[in-house]
């Protein structure tokens, strides 16, 4: 058996078509929900101050400031929860391994 070696066809009228998709193939599907999954079990894992000021940071879209004037707690105190909110889970997704 002879194996030929196929070109993709360049279109004249579409100057895209030997382009790759950059269409989310499924193993992509895949792996973005195997990362969601991480990361609320890692969000669970938090200490309660921790978390709610994680949540506020990336799903509020709130900064540091507003944080801490919707808990009620020092400037400080929310930049000090939202580094170890970090620093706790760098090592965790990194090592995820989804069951």
């Amino acid at each position: 058996m002879r194996h030929m070696h196929v070109q993709p066809r360049l279109d004249a009228e579409d100057p895209y078509a030997g382009v790759p998709s950059t269409d989310p193939q499924p193993i992509d599907n895949v792996l973005q929900a195997h990362t969601i999954d991480a990361v609320r079990c890692c969000l669970r894992a938090l200490p309660d101050n921790e978390r709610k000021s994680v949540h506020l940071a990336f799903y509020g879209d709130l900064s540091h400031r507003e944080i801490a004037r919707d808990l009620g707690t020092p400037l400080g105190t929310v930049k000090s929860w939202v580094r170890s909110a970090y620093e706790a889970l760098r090592p965790t997704l990194r090592d995820y391994r989804p069951s």
